[in-house]
């Protein structure tokens, strides 16, 4: 279950990423040089992968993290529902971790929930309202 993305961190990897590779190949430089700015491109390109939400048996808060979250680490969920949008904060060792942000039902997400976390972990919902 994908969370919902920001655009810019996707906008700016793929801005950047044109620029040191334009550098790294129309500008006369030493070839260790161009192949810097060329790794350097598809480095700021990988941002277009990045991913995060829940997977079968961790939470993942990034693509470059290969360990993810546990849910047997977490103590605490609160859910927050402003119209269609919900923001799901974590907590563990007694600090909130990153927010996500799902576009999806909240019984779709609930039901999910259900069948990966401990029985008798918290979930807090918040709904708040539109001015």
């Amino acid at each position: 279950m994908y969370a919902k993305r920001s655009n810019i961190p996707i906008i700016i990897g793929i801005v950047l990423g044109l620029a040191f590779l334009g550098l790294g190949i129309f500008t006369p430089q030493t070839l260790n040089d161009k192949l810097q700015d060329i790794f350097t491109s598809c480095l700021l390109f990988s941002f277009m992968i990045d991913s995060k939400g829940l997977a079968e048996n961790k939470i993942i808060v990034n693509s470059f993290d290969n360990k993810g979250i546990s849910y047997s680490d977490l103590e605490k969920i609160v859910l927050s529902i402003k119209g269609e949008e919900i923001r799901m904060n974590y907590f563990r060792n007694g600090r909130r971790g990153s927010c996500l942000v799902f576009k999806i039902p909240l019984d779709q997400l609930l039901t999910f929930l259900a069948d990966k976390v401990a029985k008798d972990l918290e979930i807090d919902i918040i709904i708040e309202e539109n001015e």
